[in-house]
C-alpha cells in the first residue's frame, strides 16, 4: 500500500490480473455464470479492476467452453491425478 491508501500498479495501468474459478465436478454452464458475476464484482473495484477469468476443470462442457470463451474467460482443464504426483506405470527416463 502507497501512502494514499492505494495499491502500486505494475507499470502500465492495463495489468489484467487473473481471477480463477475452478469447479470441483465437471464444468458447465452454471459455473461459467457464476465466474461471469465474481468478474462483474471485482471489476467494480478500481483497486482490483481490471480483472480476467480462467475457467478451471477437470472437465469443460463444450457449451460452458463456448460461453466462457464468448465472454473472454479462458478455460484450463485440471488433471488432478498429475497435480497430485500420482504415477500413471509408464516407465519414464526422468
Amino acid at each position: 500500500m502507497t501512502s494514499s491508501g492505494r495499491r502500486p500498479r505494475c507499470g502500465d495501468s492495463t495489468v489484467r490480473r487473473p481471477w480463477l474459478r475452478r469447479s470441483t465436478e465437471a464444468g458447465c454452464g452454471a459455473g461459467v455464470e457464476q465466474l461471469t458475476r465474481y468478474l462483474d464484482l471485482l471489476n467494480r473495484d478500481p483497486l482490483l479492476a481490471p480483472v480476467q477469468g480462467i475457467f478451471a476443470a477437470q472437465e469443460i462442457k463444450p457449451q460452458a467452453r463456448v460461453l466462457a470463451e464468448d465472454r473472454g474467460i479462458r478455460c484450463l482443464v485440471l488433471d488432478y491425478d498429475s497435480m497430485r504426483g500420482a504415477e500413471d506405470g509408464t516407465l519414464r527416463l526422468f
